[in-house]
């Protein structure tokens, strides 16, 4: 009998499963925004919209779909938080694949690009390396 890895190939042990009102134009605005390469896609019956769907940004994996409301699925408030080397070029390219900017509390005390389901940290402590970001410090969430 074949080994089961508990963990699939490519994922990590937690994969984030985002629900969208309007998950195909979603996708397409990760793959303009941040270069996300789409690695499955599972239409519903009708083609308009999508059960489940998998992309990549670097080297994490998530999961995403429409929302059924005639099933009990609802749209839920979520973040994906993107590390990148250039911060700046990916908050122009996000901005220019229409992004909005958000400023204020909503945005953690900075300034951060929203859009369903994503938030580009654009005001992040510097770590050694040009352009290298680090993750928000407790203190910054105050």
């Amino acid at each position: 009998m074949a080994q089961v890895k508990a963990v699939p190939e490519g994922l990590h042990t937690i994969t984030p499963q985002l629900a969208i009102d309007g998950c195909a134009k979603a996708m397409e605005w990760y793959k303009k925004a941040f270069g996300a390469e789409e690695t499955g896609r599972a239409p519903d019956p009708t083609g308009q919209k999508v059960w489940h769907a998998s992309m990549r940004i670097g080297s994490s994996q998530f999961f995403l779909n429409d929302v059924f409301p005639d099933m009990g699925g609802s749209a839920q408030t979520a973040s994906l938080w993107i590390y990148t080397e250039n911060v700046d070029q990916a908050w122009k390219r996000a901005i220019e694949a229409g992004g909005q900017r958000e400023v204020g509390a909503r945005a953690l005390r900075g300034t951060a690009l929203v859009w369903p389901c994503v938030r580009l940290r654009h005001r992040a402590a510097r770590l050694g390396g040009a352009g290298r970001r680090s993750a928000p410090r407790p203190s910054d969430r105050r």
